[in-house]
């Protein structure tokens, strides 16, 4: 029976889930920032500048349908990052105990979810 491959957006999401729950509650939310500003602007900025870099090549239709999708994935899981994060901060100002693995996935796919809705 094969593996199912968990989605690129659901594994940043859990990989940042288990960071900020291991972070005070000041690391969590400054690392929800910088993660937010990460994957919402500078990402996204980057993509349009290598579409622009196609100028008025034949290609570029093609390479804004490619990279265009990814600009929409970029932000949505930039919200999804910035609410795990923030929970964490929440979590981590009032409780000193750390979620286990079961639980950081599972705010992690809440996250996610909730994000979706936002998005």
């Amino acid at each position: 029976m094969a593996r199912r491959r968990r989605s690129d957006a659901a594994q940043v999401a859990e990989d940042t889930a288990f960071i900020a729950n291991k972070l005070p509650w000041w690391g969590a939310a400054l690392f929800g920032v910088f993660s937010f500003a990460l994957f919402y602007w500078l990402l996204p900025w980057w993509i349009n500048s290598r579409i622009e870099m196609a100028g008025n090549s034949a290609l570029r239709p093609a390479i804004e349908a490619m990279l265009g999708r990814r600009i929409h994935w970029s932000q949505y899981v930039a919200i999804a990052l910035a609410l795990i994060c923030a929970f964490f901060a929440v979590r981590n100002y009032f409780r000193s105990d750390r979620l286990k693995y079961p639980e950081v996935k599972d705010a992690s796919f809440f996250g996610r979810l909730l994000a979706r809705f936002l998005d």
